[in-house]
């Protein structure tokens, strides 16, 4: 097992892991969601903007009411999605789609597994070693 999370510990380090990118970042402002922030190296680049209200996702007007950045994963489950959004005087459609990224902010949880399991095994060997009565009783009926 220690060699399994030193194995994934590497690989994440050298490739990152896979997640899914909208490649833009919400925010909500004065009641509204605006795209905050857009990925230049993503396919969002080309079709949003800073500043855009977002009005719709997949034609559900709901999203508005949504006070929370939460529930937008579950929102942006679908590989391709449409936003209607509104850039001034006129209302758009457009139609995104989620990217896979390597990401390598998941090393810290890979590490700090890795660290919980060293002391269960340090744990398990030292309470191995502290009752040497019954090793000896366990190697006496192996022979």
């Amino acid at each position: 097992m220690l060699g399994a999370y030193l194995f994934e510990g590497a690989m994440i380090w050298r490739y990152g892991t896979l997640v899914r990118d909208s490649g833009w970042q919400p925010e909500r402002h004065h009641g509204q969601w605006i795209v905050r922030a857009v990925d230049p190296q993503s396919v969002a680049a080309r079709k949003l903007q800073a500043g855009d209200v977002i009005l719709a996702i997949n034609d559900d007007a709901r999203i508005a009411r949504i006070d929370s950045y939460s529930v937008w994963p579950e929102v942006l489950k679908q590989d391709t999605y449409t936003l209607a959004i509104q850039r001034g005087p006129e209302q758009l459609r457009v139609e995104l789609q989620m990217e896979l990224r390597h990401d390598y902010r998941n090393l810290g949880g890979v590490f700090s597994n890795l660290a919980a399991s060293l002391g269960f095994y340090v744990v398990g060997l030292l309470l191995g070693l502290l009752k040497p009565e019954e090793r000896l009783t366990r190697f006496a009926s192996l022979t």
